[in-house]
Formats: structure tokens, C-alpha cells, sequence
């Protein structure tokens, strides 16, 4: 008689695993964008005196970055009208008007939006010799970092 015994084997399959390491790198870049409000020192007389207003730049700066907001002028502003007529006019990073806007103020960047004021200023005497019109002059408003 023949006899017959099966033997059963357990198998198990084993897996190896490697492994290695990826870097992973960023690098952030310093940035800044700024948008500017319009300065209007509205409708006078010829003998109103002297005149003040404001505007606001928004700047957004990458976090800690120092920057330096100024405005660009040779030497002095000038509202002109369609004729050539002209009216001077100052620009000033401080309300008292002691810090000229070519000067400029120096702020560090937080990431979010950073309103700085914008102050101007036309002289007392100065509106006594403009004829009547609408005077207008662009500036550019510039961000240094």
C-alpha cells in the first residue's frame, strides 16, 4: 500500500526597503508693489492761502524687507493747466512739512499692505498769480529696496 503524505509549507514573502533622502529647497526673492490715491487739493480762490492735502501709498514689501518710499522731482512740483500756467506745490512724507517727499521715509516690509501718508502743500502767495483753470501734474511715486 502506498501511502501518500502531503506536507504543507507556509510561505511568506518578505520585502526589503531602501530609502534615501530628497531636499527640498525654496528660496524667497524680496518684493514690493505700491499703489497710490490721487492728491487733489480740490477747488480754490486766488486768495484762499495757503493749501494742504493728503494721499495714501499702499506698499506690500516681502516681510523684512527695508525699502524706501520717495516721490521723483528735479527740484519742485508744478500743477500746469492747458495753457502752460503753472502753480508750484510741495510734497512732504510728514504733516508739518519738514521731510520733502525726494527725501523720502524709510519703512520695513511686513508682507501685508503699509499705508503711508502723502502730504502736500501749496504755498500761501502762491494761488494770488494763477489764472483760473484746472491745473493737473502726474508724480511717480517710487519704492526703493
Amino acid at each position: 500500500m502506498l501511502c501518500a503524505s502531503a506536507t504543507t509549507f507556509a510561505s511568506t514573502i518578505t520585502s526589503e526597503k531602501v530609502s534615501a533622502n530628497m531636499n527640498v529647497y525654496l528660496t524667497v526673492l524680496k518684493a514690493c508693489t505700491v499703489s497710490v490715491s490721487d492728491m487733489n487739493f480740490g477747488s480754490q480762490f486766488s486768495n484762499s492761502g495757503e493749501q494742504t492735502t493728503d494721499a495714501t501709498a499702499s506698499v506690500t514689501c516681502t516681510q523684512g524687507t527695508n525699502y524706501k518710499l520717495t516721490a521723483d522731482a528735479a527740484n519742485e512740483y508744478m500743477l500746469e493747466d492747458n495753457s502752460g500756467n503753472k502753480v508750484s506745490y510741495a510734497l512732504y512724507t510728514d504733516q508739518a512739512g519738514k521731510i520733502p517727499m525726494t527725501t523720502g521715509t524709510a519703512e520695513t516690509g511686513t508682507g501685508s499692505a503699509q499705508q503711508v501718508k502723502i502730504y502736500g502743500k501749496i504755498a500761501a502767495n502762491t494761488l494770488k498769480q494763477a489764472p483760473a483753470g484746472v491745473y493737473k501734474d502726474t508724480v511717480s511715486i517710487l519704492v526703493d529696496y
